[in-house]
């Protein structure tokens, strides 16, 4: 996981060094948010920790389950983000006032899943983190029909990464239902 953590940063700072027009709003949220997920995550691979179990693998303060949980929240929120960016994008793009609609639900509802997740790290109750995993597979639907609804307003190279996508979105839904949800 400390590989592929290093590996993401690399990559992102090769990405903004490469840029040519910082100046496009877009593409800076975009970043800065993926940046902000992409440090998140090699922190906690670096002071990895069970939340419910309340056990963690460095005897450190940076490891506790409260720092753990926070950076993951932040880290949750800015993906969260990220993907509504890129639905109001698709909304602009197409005039699609639903669209519009959906890219605003997006990070609220994901603001829900991490009440109900710090609900279920404070409480020991797994009913949080149950809630939590059936809103993030709502999430990713929600980008898939953005993405579907803005089909035919692509252009080709732009509708084979739009596919992609929906494919993506598809496995993620599959794997968050058939395994994160059953296991909480």
């Amino acid at each position: 996981m400390f590989a592929v953590s290093v590996g993401n940063l690399v990559l992102w700072v090769l990405i903004v060094r490469g840029m040519h027009d910082p100046s496009d709003a877009y593409v800076a949220q975009q970043l800065w948010l993926s940046g902000i997920f992409a440090a998140a995550c090699a922190f906690r691979s670096v002071l990895p920790r069970v939340d419910l179990e309340r056990q963690c693998l460095w005897d450190s303060p940076l490891s506790s389950i409260f720092v753990g949980r926070s950076v993951a929240t932040v880290a949750e929120l800015c993906f969260a983000a990220q993907c509504a960016l890129l639905v109001l994008k698709l909304s602009t793009l197409t005039g699609n006032s639903f669209l519009h609609v959906v890219g605003w639900l997006i990070v609220p509802l994901i603001l829900v899943a991490q009440v109900c997740c710090w609900f279920a790290v404070i409480s020991l109750n797994h009913l949080g983190h149950a809630i939590e995993e059936i809103l993030w597979p709502v999430m990713v639907c929600l980008v898939a029909v953005g993405l579907w609804l803005s089909w035919g307003h692509m252009t080709t190279g732009i509708r084979l990464l739009s596919g992609v996508g929906m494919v993506a979105c598809a496995g993620a839904v599959l794997l968050m239902l058939a395994v994160d949800a059953p296991c909480t």
